[in-house]
Parts: C-alpha cells; structure tokens; sequence
C-alpha cells in the first residue's frame, strides 16, 4: 500500500499531462501566470495572523491553485481514471465496444470527425465517468487513510476529499435530504471533460477503424487465411491504441462463425429476415448463445453489426429493404 500511496503522490506532482505534447508539441499543462488584478491590499487580517503566511499575495495564491492544486488533480484522476477504465472495459469479452458508430466506413478522416462529433455520446456508452467527483466516486484507490502516518488519518481519504464537500473537521457535509454534498467543479468539470475528449479520440479512432476493416474483410474475403493476414491484424501491439486495434480483430474475429451460420441459413431457407428473428436466434440456438452468453444485454447497435455479419456472404441477393444498415 506504501508503494502504491507514493505512486499515486507521484503522479500527483509529476504525472503525465505536465509532459505530454500534443500538436506544436505543446505541453497539455503548462505553468500559470495570473496577470490580473492584486487586490491583497483589500484583505483586512490582524497583523500577527498575516505575519505567520509565508506568501501573503493574491498572485501567489492564484498560481498555488492553478499550477499545483487543479494541475495536480488533472494529472491523478485524468490518469488513474483513464487506466482503470482501460483495465475494466477494454476487454475481449466487452463486446459492446462494437456497437460503436460509423461502422460502414474505413475512411481514417471521415471516422475522426464522426468522433469528434459524437464522442460526447461515445464516451456516456462505454460508461466513462466524465465529472471530477464521479471519476473520484470510481476510485476507491484514492482512499490512503489506512496507510497514513499522521495524526488524522482521515485527512488523506483523497477519493472523499474530491468527491464531497467536507466541513472543518474533515466530514462531509450533508444536504436537505440527507445526502453527503458533492463537489460542483463547474468550469473545472468541462476543462476536465475536454481533456478525457482529447486522451480518448485516438482509442476511439483506431477502434472503429480496425473493427471495419475488419468487417470489410470478412464481407469480401471470408475468413483469414493462416500466413495472410491483412495488413490491419497487429499480433504483437506495442501500445495502447495497437492494442485497441489488435482487441477490435479479436471481437470481430470472436463472431466469425456467423458468417457460415447466416450461409447455411440462407441456402436451406431458414435465414433469420430480421433482427428481432436474429436476437431469438441468438438465444435459443445452443451454438449461437455460447458466443455470447450476455448477448440480450448488448447495446441494440452491438445486435446489428452481428446481424450483418450474418448476413455478410448472402446480403447481395437480398433486396435493399432486407439488408441490415449499420
């Protein structure tokens, strides 16, 4: 727990937003310079009390605030939030990532500003938390009291400090009905939104990229072929948006039976014609509900692209209205 604790001290005070460039290759977080206004000479504090601050100017304080205190819980929950949410959804079995949109295009453009336009949508989808408190709420790893060597070991429940407003004894305050007060951020909350947009675009991209690519594939050639694997298929990722690629082959390429099925279907006229016949297929056939045994809860567009995978070798001979769209 020690070694976690300073790990999380670390990324704190020198995580990876105070380094990490972007565009001109621009650090995200700089340094902040307040060059407004100073109006310590309107504080009226007796002199003993002024006396024991060792910075007593408004500047000070601002520049406190913004390159310490908000950089420092940017760099922990951006982070820690955006790892967890990694280990916990990125996953081969999380196949509702396939139900993400614009699945009918392997133009790498056209798919960024589908993103950029809908990943506010995305993001609520895939179950991201996108507000400072929540992001804390997830994070039970912020919780350092029981490896505190103070005398008030509360004082370093981090996950309780950003997620409610806490009274001078370090409780929380509770509201009319009897709930503890969360934090309202507000413009913090969508500076910090606007950076999950931004960390999170190239695994979005390259997730939809990959998983058409990989139905392109599938609708024109079928299977893969052992010793010709399309250029698209990484067996080795080296990092995270490779992994990402390398995961959407292994979910599309986990429902690669369909395509045989929806064949066999099609030639002994036993074809499901729609999507509600396809759901009904995919839980009563023994073969087809082992793929997935949670496949009733999927997003309905996590059904359609399956649907069409079903459809893939035999959709040329169906009428435009009995073809699934995705």
């Amino acid at each position: 727990m020690a070694k976690i604790a300073k790990q999380l001290i670390d990324e704190y005070n020198f995580g990876f937003l105070s380094s990490y460039q972007f565009g001109d290759n621009s650090p995200i977080l700089t340094h902040y310079e307040y060059r407004g206004p100073d109006f310590t000479d309107e504080v009226h504090l007796p002199a003993m009390m002024v006396g024991t601050l060792p910075e007593f100017q408004l500047t000070d304080a601002i520049h406190h605030f913004i390159s310490v205190q908000v950089a420092g819980l940017f760099n922990l929950l951006l982070s820690v939030g955006l790892h967890a949410f990694y280990v916990k959804t990125l996953t081969r079995t999380n196949y509702d990532w396939l139900g993400l949109p614009l699945a009918g295009s392997v133009d790498a453009e056209k798919i960024m500003r589908a993103v950029v336009q809908n990943e506010a949508t995305i993001i609520e989808k895939v179950g991201i938390p996108t507000s400072i408190s929540a992001v804390a709420a997830a994070l039970p790893i912020l919780d350092l009291h029981g490896v505190a060597t103070t005398r008030n070991p509360e004082n370093q429940n981090y996950q309780r400090q950003f997620m409610v407003v806490l009274d001078n004894r370090h409780q929380p305050q509770i509201n009319v009905l009897g709930e503890p007060m969360p934090v309202n951020y507000g413009v913090f909350d969508q500076l910090f939104f606007h950076l999950q947009e931004k960390l999170l675009q190239p695994i979005f991209v390259r997730y939809i990229l990959v998983r058409n690519q990989a139905l392109q594939y599938f609708r024109e050639h079928g299977h893969f072929r052992d010793g010709h694997l399309p250029a698209f298929v990484i067996s080795n990722p080296q990092s995270l948006t490779e992994y990402v690629g390398a995961l959407a082959v292994i979910h599309v390429k986990h429902f690669e039976s369909l395509m045989d099925r929806g064949m066999d279907d099609h030639t002994n006229l036993t074809v499901a014609g729609s999507l509600s016949s396809f759901n009904h297929l995919m839980r009563v056939d023994e073969h087809l509900s082992a793929l997935d045994p949670d496949y009733e809860h999927r997003p309905k567009q996590t059904k359609r692209v399956l649907y069409w995978l079903y459809q893939s070798q035999f959709a040329a001979s169906l009428p435009a209205s009995e073809r699934v769209t995705i």
